[in-house]
């Protein structure tokens, strides 16, 4: 629940409800990436079951922010699917029109997320983007 514009850390996280802004995106995005990259070079095959399992907090985690960015620019949180696919192509090892095209959403998701305002005003997923506690 929001109050004064900040929310918990875990609905922060583990809640796609709501809207974040471009920093609190930014933010939660590059942790998640960082956690991503230690998980890898932790286990021996990089992208093995382990890594995978490990990974799928991460994950889940990423759905949630990417969705409440989206829903700050106005758009449903089920593009998100599509941009962490992109991510999970990219993640491995890209070859041929699958990675091209990966490049190319995730291009627009750079533009659509790190670049552009979200709504100024309240829009149908809530008040303008909150903050986590303590940040």
């Amino acid at each position: 629940m929001s109050v004064g514009g900040q929310v918990s850390w875990a609905e922060y996280l583990f809640s796609s409800a709501g809207r974040i802004g471009r920093r609190s995106f930014l933010v939660g995005a590059l942790g998640l990436l960082a956690l991503g990259l230690a998980i890898r070079s932790l286990t021996p095959s990089g992208l093995g079951w382990t890594g995978w399992i490990l990974n799928l907090p991460l994950l889940f985690c990423a759905a949630c922010l990417v969705a409440k960015r989206l829903h700050d620019v106005g758009r449903t949180g089920w593009w998100g699917g599509v941009i962490l696919l992109s991510v999970m192509i990219l993640w491995g090892r890209p070859q041929g029109l699958g990675a091209f095209v990966s490049v190319l959403v995730l291009t627009w998701a750079g533009v659509e997320l790190l670049l552009l305002p979200g709504q100024p005003d309240f829009n149908r997923y809530g008040p303008r983007g909150v903050q986590p506690q303590g940040a």
